[in-house]
């Protein structure tokens, strides 16, 4: 949670950035359109060029080379786009926190609508919460809680509910009285926490996956196969292209089937032999931009302020002398390169999933894991 020493001094740093995030959302928009407008300009020009010039070589391969030009504009334009969908999203995300912040401070309950973890906190609810609106709509819980983690909300619904020995009680008023003093670090570390009301990345998935058995300890047989559907269409690839070249038919129609078998090959194995593994990847994160939020919290938790007791059994637990800052960051970054590949071009992602699913494993034993679990706590 986030303590508010003076309500009116939060309320104007809160609407200063949201007026920012605001501006910065409505050019992001602007922009959006006008790539919009330039995707379209770029690719239907380069495909009409493309198919003119293959049916007609009379007019010359500049033609199509041209629209092969475009193509390439287009995709430059279309990665361009996304990434600013990205940042839009992003931002949003941002605005939702700071603006539920500022309702918080003016006691707006109506703007107070539950966060999506608060559907986790249930089994907590008992009669005597009910009659002390502890949970529910304009409750306890809902004013206090800024938990975007499930296991988050249920450390603070755990902590409404149960008994507290009163050590524990004093330890947390002196975590709560230390952090009231740093609002930039509690506002950056909410900011990135706000990042995962939207995106499908959650600390509670990678420990999940580092910790789920070994999926080819017994099938060690795919191996084999998950390569084999690369070095078809690889082989196909080249195959094509060369016979294209020397219009040899014969070796244009054989590179054709090595190529589309070897992507058949490669996708029977995604879908069906490898769902469970490829399902749980989709839990984990579908892109390396949504795990860096995970490698951003770490790197914010690395400079919170610690004097208190609580926050240094925090600290303590998520960054060990062992799982440090930048063995954590580097954990998440090998994810992210596996995760990259297995999501560009299709007919590697069988083979990146054997690969990333075997590192996963070796995690599971590795020290630093621990504390990705440990830092859904805290959100």
């Amino acid at each position: 949670m986030i303590a508010v020493v003076n309500p009116k001094g939060a309320v104007s740093a809160y609407e200063e950035r949201i007026a920012s995030f605001q501006e910065t959302i409505d050019k992001s928009k602007r922009l959006s359109k006008t790539l919009i407008r330039c995707r379209v300009g770029s690719a239907l020009p380069g495909l009409l060029m493309i198919v003119v010039g293959v049916a007609e070589p009379s007019l010359g391969s500049w033609l199509w080379k041209a629209g092969l030009l475009l193509l390439g504009v287009f995709l430059f334009f279309a990665t361009w786009y996304e990434t600013i969908q990205y940042r839009i999203q992003n931002l949003q995300s941002q605005l939702f926190g700071l603006e539920r912040l500022v309702h918080r401070c003016h006691r707006n309950w109506s703007e107070l609508t539950s966060l999506p973890a608060e559907e986790y906190v249930q089994p907590y609810a008992a009669e005597w919460t009910k009659d002390l609106d502890v949970f529910g709509d304009r409750s306890v819980f809902r004013w206090l809680s800024l938990a975007m983690t499930r296991t988050g909300a249920e450390t603070l619904a755990r902590w409404l509910t149960e008994w507290a020995e009163p050590s524990d009680i004093e330890s947390r008023q002196q975590a709560v009285r230390e952090l009231a003093g740093d609002r930039s670090w509690r506002l950056e570390f909410f900011r990135i926490a706000c990042g995962l009301r939207s995106q499908r990345t959650y600390p509670e998935a990678i420990a999940e996956w580092a910790a789920s058995q070994d999926f080819f300890s017994k099938k060690r047989w795919l191996h084999g196969l998950t390569c084999a559907g690369p070095a078809l269409v690889v082989l196909g690839s080249i195959l094509l292209i060369a016979s294209l070249l020397t219009a040899f038919e014969l070796g244009q129609i054989v590179g054709l089937g090595l190529l589309l078998a070897g992507l058949g090959l490669n996708f029977v194995l995604t879908m069906i032999v490898l769902g469970p593994v490829h399902d749980l990847f989709n839990r984990i994160g579908y892109a390396n931009r949504e795990l860096q939020l995970l490698s951003d919290w770490i790197s914010c938790v690395g400079k919170m302020p610690r004097e208190a007791r609580l926050l240094k059994q925090f600290h303590e637990s998520l960054l060990t002398p062992v799982s440090s800052q930048p063995n954590a960051q580097h954990g998440i970054g090998k994810l992210q390169y596996w995760m990259t590949l297995a999501g560009t071009p299709f007919f590697l992602s069988a083979t990146n999933i054997c690969s990333a699913s075997e590192y996963g494993t070796r995690w599971s034993t590795s020290p630093w894991m621990n504390s990705v679990g440990a830092l859904a706590r805290w959100a």
